[in-house]
């Protein structure tokens, strides 16, 4: 995840093209996302999803 002074308050941002494997927990953006498809091509319904970011 990227948050950055050069962004609007209150967004973050996920880079796509990750594989599980490649993060240390095995997950990426997409498990925020719902699994639900669109009727027309059968993809992905959206590409964002509201999260709330906790600094640890």
């Amino acid at each position: 995840m990227v948050v950055d002074a050069t962004m609007r308050p209150g967004v973050c941002s996920i880079p796509k093209g990750l594989w599980l494997r490649s993060t240390n927990q095995g997950v990426t953006a997409n498990a925020f996302a719902p699994d639900d498809l669109n009727d027309l091509v059968g993809g992905a319904c959206f590409n964002d999803a509201r999260v709330e970011v906790t600094a640890v």
